[in-house]
């Protein structure tokens, strides 16, 4: 096949994978809404006859809202139902009442789709810089040794709220867009607490409330840790590859079974994603299978599935990493390796 056939042929299969159905994002929206409500109402109930149930259906109801919430990062591409007024507005909905600054997400996560692998000030860099390593005092060496185990089991959903409205406002002077987005997240979240804690505090259920708010912020929390570090950590191609490349490799593909895959929303399918943000989560896998095939001057094998998130997490405790930035200038890395402890 000539080049000009092989280009048409991935331009072609391109344009097919990222058509979007909006019928797929909203039943899918339908579905869980209706299971976390569900669930929700279930706990309310047995929590005055039956805790022990109540405490057993905190679990799924908690790992429903984790799917719900991976959803909005969907809407961010507009890639969940394709519906623009939808997707800006949906996952208003489901973060702010967990406190999670979605608009300021939103801004820093089109921030790391452009720096991936290019600039160190990629906001959602999950691995340290030697150089930072080496700067650090012994707390924080401490904690970049125990990295995965910290984030998600201790900062969890709090410390992944924090960490963005820290980076936000470290970064907010070189991207002005994000002061927007903090303002508009500060006064969202400000009026939601006004209107529903006087009704929770009214209707006598704010312990329950409470109760229902640790719950998602400890384990929805841990998992997204997880995923954030999953998909990243170790990796980053360096600025002078082509643009394909360097996203693709900064990127780790990963085995899940159907648990993971819905969780997730078929995110472990990373580096198709990157490449290609318009591509709809529910084609991720079947786009993986498509389009990577076509990328020539990528040794695809390296992007094959190859580890399970239990095994990505087994290693990340095990063995820590830090980019070897020693012989580059900040946001000049060429594609680095990984390194353990220097």
């Amino acid at each position: 096949m000539s080049g000009q056939d092989h280009q048409k042929q991935l331009a072609r299969a391109l344009v097919r994978m990222s058509e979007i159905k909006p019928s797929q994002g909203l039943f899918h929206a339908a579905l869980h809404s209706v299971l976390f409500w569900g669930l929700v109402f279930a706990f309310g109930a047995l929590w005055q006859r039956e805790t022990i149930l109540a405490i057993i259906v905190i679990l799924p109801m908690s790992l429903v809202y984790t799917a719900i919430i991976v959803t909005t990062h969907d809407c961010i591409h507009r890639t969940y139902t394709g519906l623009k007024t939808f997707d800006d507005y949906w996952p208003l909905l489901w973060s702010w009442m967990v406190f999670w600054p979605h608009r300021t997400y939103s801004e820093i996560h089109r921030i790391h789709h452009a720096l991936l692998g290019r600039d160190f000030d990629d906001p959602e860099r999950a691995t340290f810089l030697k150089s930072e390593f080496e700067r650090s005092n012994a707390i924080k060496r401490w904690y970049i040794q125990h990295q995965w185990l910290i984030n998600i089991f201790v900062f969890a959903g709090v410390g992944f709220i924090v960490k963005h409205w820290l980076t936000a406002r470290r970064l907010r002077s070189r991207f002005p867009q994000l002061e927007k987005a903090m303002k508009r997240d500060i006064f969202g979240q400000l009026s939601l607490v006004l209107i529903t804690w006087p009704i929770y505090l009214y209707s006598d259920v704010f312990v329950e409330y409470m109760l229902t708010f640790l719950a998602l912020e400890r384990v929805g929390g841990g998992l997204l840790q997880m995923r954030a570090l999953a998909e990243h950590y170790g990796l980053w191609e360096g600025r002078n590859a082509d643009v394909v490349t360097r996203q693709a490799m900064s990127c780790r593909n990963i085995k899940a079974g159907w648990l993971g895959r819905w969780l997730f929303n078929d995110l472990c399918f990373h580096s198709i994603h990157h490449v290609y943000p318009s591509i709809p989560w529910y084609k991720l896998g079947e786009a993986h299978l498509t389009i990577v095939p076509l990328w020539r001057h990528i040794n695809t094998k390296q992007l094959e599935p190859r580890e399970s998130y239990g095994k990505v997490l087994t290693d990340g405790v095990r063995s820590w990493r830090l980019i070897d930035d020693s012989v580059t200038n900040h946001g000049d890395a060429p594609s680095t390796d990984t390194a353990n402890a220097p």
